[in-house]
């Protein structure tokens, strides 16, 4: 990728009414995502001394190919199909961990136990509670 700068890097902002405008020429070898940052940083008049900086805002650029290619076809049906299928393949990794942590679950709960047949325990708590 090449960047050429069309305005100067340096312009002067003294008070608020004044607007600073920079302005790039950007051009890609080949077609495909591009990632464009900028940072903004404020000088304390003409020195180097910085006074503040700003986070890089970044974009992510599509860009075409060249007119005259005639293949462009091929390399766009490939980021697509490459796209898909890492999507596909985020699901698949999802649905599996959602299945997993429910057999997990399901496997770790605690069954309470089955009361022996014929004796389901209410006999027992009548004679020891009858009074004698």
């Amino acid at each position: 990728m090449r960047c050429t700068p069309l305005s100067s890097e340096r312009q002067n902002v003294i008070s608020k009414k004044d607007t600073a405008t920079w302005l790039w020429e950007v051009s890609a070898e080949k077609a495909g995502t591009v990632t464009l940052s900028v940072t903004v940083t404020a000088y304390y008049e003409d020195t180097d001394t910085g006074l503040f900086e700003q986070q890089p805002a970044t974009a992510h650029v599509e860009v075409a190919a060249r007119p005259g290619d005639r293949f462009a076809w091929v390399n766009q049906a490939w980021r697509w199909i490459s796209g898909a299928i890492t999507s596909l393949g985020g699901l698949a990794v999802s649905v599996t961990a959602a299945i997993s942590l429910a057999v997990l679950v399901a496997r770790r709960t605690p069954r309470a136990p089955d009361p022996e047949p014929g004796n389901d325990g209410a006999d027992a708590d009548a004679d020891t509670n009858s009074p004698s």
